[in-house]
């Protein structure tokens, strides 16, 4: 790889290996959240799809994060904007290619009921081996249908898979809360 981690990166490896790959990364904006995630990814013998859930704005940037910091290794698929059976194509596409295949939605796609089913299928295929949720605090109301869709997703990922890896990530302060 073309990158070096800081020591406090390598520490949040450390953590998020000890946790078996289930814990929430809590890391100030600029600290390298994202580079820790994908060197998590990578570190990881492929064997499924990953999905990445973050705000509309960084769709894009996830997408090249994943194309620099992976030497190409991981290929970043954006599904906003997209039907279902686009989708399921896109993604075909990109396992193809025999590199690791990050599905990329917004929270806001995330909620909906068609995608929700969308993820549960390949699920159910025990096809998805890890989901990461960019700024997590976003799942801070449990009473949300994006904090629901993403724990029904996040179980359906653990009950079928050992292996399965559940990243929670945030740069902002969590409310005390419930």
């Amino acid at each position: 790889m073309t990158y070096k981690l800081w020591p406090h990166q390598i520490e949040a490896r450390k953590k998020i290996d000890a946790c078996g790959h289930r814990c929430i990364l809590s890391m100030e904006m600029g600290t390298g959240k994202t580079l820790t995630a994908i060197d998590t990814m990578l570190s990881r013998k492929y064997d499924g799809l990953y999905v990445i859930v973050c705000p509309k704005a960084v769709l894009g940037v996830w997408r090249g994060e994943l194309a620099k910091w992976s030497d190409g290794q991981i290929v970043g698929v954006e599904l906003p904007g997209t039907t279902v059976n686009k989708a399921k194509a896109a993604i075909t596409k990109a396992r193809a290619s025999g590199k690791t295949v990050a599905m990329i939605l917004n929270y806001e796609q995330f909620r909906l009921k068609r995608w929700k089913d969308f993820l549960l299928g390949y699920c159910a295929a025990k096809d998805i081996q890890g989901i990461i949720f960019d700024e997590s605090h976003k799942l801070a109301n449990h009473k949300s249908l994006q904090s629901k869709a993403g724990d029904d997703i996040a179980r359906a990922i653990r009950s079928t898979r050992s292996d399965s890896m559940v990243l929670l990530m945030s740069g902002t302060v969590f409310s005390h809360s419930p």
